[in-house]
């Protein structure tokens, strides 16, 4: 499949221990911002997960703590960003490609407020690296969006982990 015409926004990544992702962030000299908190809904009810983000120079790196994760730290999204949530789902499907619902992500940090919201939406098709894909409105201006990420630095990490010995 071609891949679709939205950029990257940021890559997603589950750690069945994000204490573990941390200290194996640490070892590859990457900082991260503070730990927060995530809830979105999903087929079993709502789930709600630790979560940290790892700001890179072209992008940055979103890494949540999901207990099924088969490491640490393991790549598990390529997010894509869309100015209009719901035109860009429309156009889409009208291009044959099958999405999801909208839902809306909360994410929180202890001493910031307001909570950060998100829309966002899975797409069936799978991004060239193999990765799922899901589509995030980023009509509003975040911080963490003020860059433009690149899947060149999901390889860089990779690389960084394999010479320092780093499980991934």
């Amino acid at each position: 499949m071609t891949p679709l015409p939205l950029p990257v926004d940021h890559v997603a990544f589950g750690s069945r221990d994000l204490d573990r992702a941390q200290d194996a962030l640490a070892r590859l000299g990457l900082s991260h911002t503070p730990v927060g908190r995530a809830h979105w809904p999903n087929e079993d009810g709502p789930h709600r997960a630790r979560t940290l983000s790892v700001m890179l120079p072209d992008g940055y790196l979103d890494v949540i703590e999901l207990p099924a994760a088969g490491s640490d730290l393991e790549p598990t999204g390529v997010v894509l960003r869309a100015e209009g949530l719901a035109p860009t789902r429309e156009r889409l499907l009208a291009d044959g490609i099958r999405c999801g619902e909208p839902y809306t992500i909360v994410r929180s940090f202890e001493g910031a407020a307001p909570d950060q919201r998100y829309r966002i939406f899975g797409v069936a098709s799978r991004h060239p690296n193999g990765l799922p894909m899901s589509v995030i409105e980023t009509a509003e201006a975040e911080p963490m969006q003020n860059r433009t990420p690149h899947t060149a630095d999901v390889a860089c990490l990779a690389d960084a982990a394999r010479l320092l010995g780093v499980e991934l």
